[in-house]
This record gives structure tokens, C-alpha cells and sequence, in this order.
């Protein structure tokens, strides 16, 4: 969910938010809806590509999305394919609705890094429930990649179980090895950072949350422990970016939105 000019929380909500990818896509599915619209742009996604050029979809009420009321059909749609993905109620209405826009990647070859969502009109308040990558592997692809997912679990058992054995670099090559099958592995990467706070070296706890960081974290507890050791060493601008990431991975974090204004007010003294 996008912030919305009319919304009483909306220092609580994020004006965007980026989504990593990194790698080709046949296609995009997005699952969403948006407040009660007024016939204008209530909301964008950016396809961000590698090669640094990128294709927007400007969400337009009654053409490519509608809000969470009745359902509706998209007979003035052009780019992008919609239709109503889901009907339920509530207690306020009887029947409420979620969306399916379907956008064809017109640069199917080009790695995809980024997809970005924004309400720059910051009009409405769109929401963003799910994005589904339509990726065209063959299947040897397929096949290396649950290889490597499989031999990645094995070695994070390993490592567990070493860890809890109180064999430590026995554990931290069993992690390093899972994180080298599979990068965004984030259990294998969390305990490294655990194996690393043990040793109580500042500097190697920072290298192991940031190792995690660098691998697109499903979580924001790396970014959250890369601000805290940057704050408390005084680099009020290396926590503030640290805690921004954090947010757009997970925006409800009082305290992390908390850290983040107490920097920025103390940025602009």
C-alpha cells in the first residue's frame, strides 16, 4: 500500500517502494486494487531493466485498476490485461474485489533488476497484494537450479547442526558453502551473522549484515543491525540509508520510521 494525501497514517506508509528481480521475465503479474478512484492516475509501476532503460505502467481508475468495491470490467484497457482475481465481503460492503493486471515484457531477453511502484499524484492509496514473474527457463535450468537449492538446505542442516555442536568454523564454512549455492538462502545468512556477533568484532558483525544485505534479503533485520552500528559510530548518514532500505522491505516497523526521523531531524540541524 501506497501513501494517499487523504490518509491520517500516512507518514506511516511509504510514497514507493522498489522491488529487486534480476533476471528475465516473460512477463508481469500484479495483484491489486486502490482506494475509491477519480478516473486519473492513482499509481505507477516502473520496470526497471538492467541495461539502465526501463517501461512505465501508469495505473489509470477504469482502465488498468479500480478500487476494492463492486467488481468491474476493463473495456477501455490497452497495454496491460486485467480482470477481477478475487470477490469477497466485509462488513461495511457486501462485496469487495482484488485485481489481476497481466503486462507483456517487451524486452523478454533483457534482465529485469527492479520493478518499482509509486503514487507520485499521491492522490489515492493503491495497494500492491502480490507480483508474479512469468520466466521462460528451459529445463536444465530448472533442474540446476533445485540442485542447488537442495545441495544449499544440506549444507545449512550441516552448518546447524555443527552450530549447535558449538563447532563454530566448522559452521561457518557449512553456511558459506549454502550461501554459495544459493545466495538469497537468508537462513544461511542469518547465521553467519549469528556465528559473527558471537566473536563480538564489531567490524566483521557489520561485514557479515552487509554480505546479507547485498543478497537481496527477504527481511529487513540486516538493514535494521547495518543502521544500528552505524548510528552508534556516529555515521548518522550511512543508518539513515540503512533504515530507509529497511523500511521499503517492511514499512510497518515503528521504531525503524522512529530511528529514521530522529536522524533526518538531526541531518537538516
Amino acid at each position: 500500500m501506497l501513501r494517499s494525501s487523504n490518509r491520517p497514517f500516512q507518514e506511516l506508509i511509504p510514497a514507493e517502494v522498489t522491488i529487486p528481480l534480476g533476471y528475465p521475465v516473460e512477463g508481469l503479474c500484479f495483484l491489486h486494487s486502490t482506494s475509491w478512484g477519480q478516473k486519473q492516475p492513482t499509481g505507477l509501476y516502473q520496470i526497471q531493466y538492467t541495461d539502465g532503460t526501463s517501461e512505465t505502467i501508469t495505473l489509470v481508475e477504469g482502465e488498468n485498476i479500480y478500487g476494492w468495491g463492486e467488481p468491474q470490467q476493463f473495456p477501455r484497457e490497452r497495454v496491460t490485461r486485467s480482470r477481477v482475481a478475487w470477490t469477497g465481503s466485509c462488513e461495511m460492503f457486501p462485496v469487495i474485489s482484488i485485481y489481476q493486471m497481466l503486462w507483456v515484457n517487451p524486452k523478454p531477453d533483457v534482465p529485469v533488476k527492479t520493478v518499482r511502484f509509486a503514487n507520485p499524484e499521491n492522490l489515492m492509496c493503491p495497494a500492491l497484494i502480490a507480483l508474479t514473474a512469468a520466466v521462460k527457463p528451459g529445463k536444465n535450468d530448472i533442474k540446476a537450479l533445485a540442485e542447488a537449492q537442495a545441495k544449499a538446505q544440506e549444507w545449512l542442516q550441516k552448518g546447524v547442526a555443527a552450530m549447535d555442536a558449538g563447532k563454530d568454523t566448522e559452521a561457518r564454512e557449512a553456511f558459506q558453502q549454502a550461501v554459495k549455492e544459493d545466495p538469497k538462502l537468508d537462513p544461511a545468512h542469518q547465521r553467519l551473522c549469528e556465528l559473527a556477533e558471537r566473536g563480538k568484532d564489531e567490524n566483521a558483525i557489520l561485514a557479515a549484515y552487509k554480505a546479507w544485505a547485498a543478497a537481496g534479503p527477504h527481511t529487513p533485520l540486516p538493514y535494521n543491525k547495518i543502521g544500528a552500528i552505524l548510528e552508534k559510530r556516529g555515521d548518522d548518514k550511512g543508518a539513515l540509508e540503512a533504515y530507509e532500505k529497511s523500511i521499503k522491505v517492511e514499512w510497518n516497523q515503528p521504531p525503524i520510521i522512529e530511528a529514521k526521523a530522529r536522524l533526518m531531524l538531526k541531518l537538516r540541524q
